[in-house]
């Protein structure tokens, strides 16, 4: 029927815009909504035999409602990809130690637990060999290369017709350590290419691709593949580069001490970007990369905001949880509101901070015991080992974690007059500014419990569960405080039931301040000295208590449909040489139509 063609293209734009089946945004599976039968109807109507076997294979998994294939993560209670064949979390952090012991990381890697018990590393590369198996803490490990190497050998391919066309010897060798790197497996190839990547000053065209961003594997330290290409947007990127020229002052504002901030800030570039494509299952708004810590210290990394993914985005969802004043002024300001805090969270934020640690000389980077923890006032008495990074210290909270502390730092320093004032902020627009983001963070926070699975009591977005910290922070601190700076309203009236977020603008800098400061202060200085039995603040935090299960039903009841943004083509004229920008509408055909045409070889 109609019906079921229509549900049919609404499950192809969900697994295009998010890579697969499970949402790219709070790991949950997504199953088709029509029936097997119909599914099956529109797949023989194609008439192409190696089509029909492909989805005769894999469609009792897409339909399967099991328990423990409803959202990512470790077995036996949920599926990773990263993950295969029963792999528990104690195996994952076994592996960890493993790598660390062998200096190398696990960005690359996939884990596979074989019958034997032997626990068989895969890392991703065109060469395929076998390495030895190997006891290490009374297990048997091995490392296996070649893991994605069909798809890598067209990447490296691809990657060399570029190189006559790269501006400049820093971007071939960039390119070339890429080819190297995939070719072979090698991570510290990558980190040259980052090191390359972070010194191609000002390009017009930006672009990186590789195992990126950890998110999504449930141990937080194995990265999924992403790439994207797009072209600087000069105008907004001489306002980032205000910021960066202040920012040294700025940094100096944070709550801690020197000892905790890095020896010297490397002023990074910091550009807005008009995104032309990106290769992954969730376009952000903004990133800082490299994610290397030894990149980042010892050259420097990259902030980039992607303007036009935050103009692109609905504001329909702004009537949600608001009441009429706050929604329209949303509409009004958000978007110009939030650069703000994405600058700030980018650049600062995920840019600032020491990891405190043991070289492989033994010497350590900081004084030692004389050193204070501020939380604490007692000595300092860890730090991170030779090996050891913050994602292998702090395991599945890692990523949560950080970008709690990125998105403290926006909203700690976004209350200052002169930061906002950068962006075009002054008087009244100011204060506007500051208001619709510290209320759009908790905004944020109260959205995302649609990501936590009670049942599991597992959250599936790292961005939302850090945002949802912040919501609980805030009320708390709210409750001590004789004015309430943030509240919610609940109206069981309304059908479904509703709840309206509000927040006392007067009492941001005088409450609200002191208490992200707080929570601030806590997280990085956890981080700094790898103590995670510190960071026992965030993961209460992030509890979720019987009063926000009742707000986690509103907030499903209420959700509307995630934005999935359709993505332009290039087209390359073979006579001319001559390229062209084929853009789509706005429709579920322009998003697959562009995705066909994207990937036609």
């Amino acid at each position: 029927t109609a019906h079921h063609f229509s549900s049919f293209l609404d499950f192809c734009c969900f697994c295009v815009g998010n890579l697969g089946n499970y949402k790219s945004v709070g790991d949950m599976k997504v199953a088709p909504a029509l029936p097997c039968e119909a599914f099956n109807a529109i797949v023989a109507k194609k008439g192409d035999a190696e089509l029909i076997r492909r989805w005769q294979e894999i469609q009792v998994a897409v339909y399967s409602l099991d328990a423990e294939l409803l959202q990512l993560g470790f077995p036996p209670n949920q599926r990773s990809q990263y993950c295969l064949n029963q792999v528990t979390q104690e195996d994952a952090e076994l592996a960890n130690r493993f790598l660390a012991a062998k200096g190398t990381e696990a960005w690359n890697t996939r884990l596979e637990k074989r019958p034997d018990g032997t626990l068989k590393i895969h890392r991703a590369s065109v060469e395929v060999a076998d390495g030895p198996a190997e006891d290490f803490e009374g297990h048997t490990l091995a490392i296996a290369f070649g893991d994605h190497a069909p798809y890598l050998r067209a990447v490296v391919e691809h990657l060399g017709d570029a190189l006559p066309f790269c501006s400049g010897e820093t971007q071939a060798r960039m390119i070339e350590s890429l080819r190297r790197h995939f070719q072979n497996g090698d991570v510290e190839l990558h980190k040259e290419a980052s090191r390359q990547w972070v010194q191609d000053s000002a390009p017009v065209i930006e672009t990186t691709i590789g195992f990126i961003e950890t998110d999504r594997d449930p141990a937080g330290v194995r990265a999924e593949f992403e790439g994207f290409v797009a072209i600087v947007n000069k105008d907004v990127s001489h306002k980032f580069g205000i910021l960066v020229e202040h920012a040294e002052d700025i940094l100096k504002r944070l709550p801690w001490s020197d000892d905790f901030e890095k020896d010297a800030f490397i002023k990074p570039e910091f550009t807005s970007l008009d995104v032309v494509a990106f290769c992954n299952g969730s376009l952000p708004l903004g990133i800082c990369l490299p994610n290397y810590d030894d990149v980042r210290t010892g050259v420097g990394f990259k902030n980039v905001d992607l303007g036009n993914v935050c103009c692109a985005r609905s504001k329909e969802s702004y009537s949600q949880f608001l009441n009429p004043e706050d929604a329209q002024l949303f509409v009004d300001v958000y978007a110009q509101a939030d650069q703000v805090l994405t600058g700030l969270h980018e650049l600062i934020g995920h840019g600032s901070g020491k990891l405190l640690r043991e070289e492989a000389d033994g010497s350590l980077n900081y004084p030692g015991p004389k050193l204070i923890n501020p939380c604490t006032c007692c000595p300092v008495v860890s730090h991170y080992k030779s090996g050891d990074t913050y994602g292998s210290v702090f395991g599945p909270i890692a990523s949560a974690m950080e970008e709690c502390r990125a998105e403290c730092v926006s909203l700690y320093l976004g209350v200052d007059a002169d930061v906002q004032k950068i962006f075009g902020f002054e008087g009244q627009a100011c204060e506007d500014s500051i208001y619709a983001g510290w209320l759009g963070m908790c905004w944020l926070g109260l959205k995302a419990l649609e990501y936590y699975d009670p049942a599991k009591k597992a959250w599936g977005a790292v961005h939302g569960r850090a945002r949802y910290a912040i919501l609980r922070h805030l009320l708390r601190a709210s409750a001590k405080a004789e004015n309430r700076l943030l509240a919610y309203d609940i109206d069981k009236e309304a059908e479904p039931h509703n709840v309206t977020l509000s927040m006392d603008r007067s009492l941001i800098r005088s409450v609200g301040r002191p208490a992200i400061g707080e929570l601030l202060l806590g997280i990085h200085v956890a981080r700094s000295i790898a103590a995670p039995a510190m960071a026992r603040q965030f993961e209460e935090l992030t509890e979720v208590p019987k009063e926000f299960i009742a707000l986690r039903e509103i907030v499903l009841a209420r959700r509307r449909p995630r934005d999935i943004f359709v993505q332009p083509t290039t087209v390359l004229d073979e006579v001319s040489g001559d390229v062209s920008l084929r853009t789509y509408p706005a429709s579920r055909e322009g998003l697959l139509q562009g995705f066909v045409d994207r990937f036609q070889s």
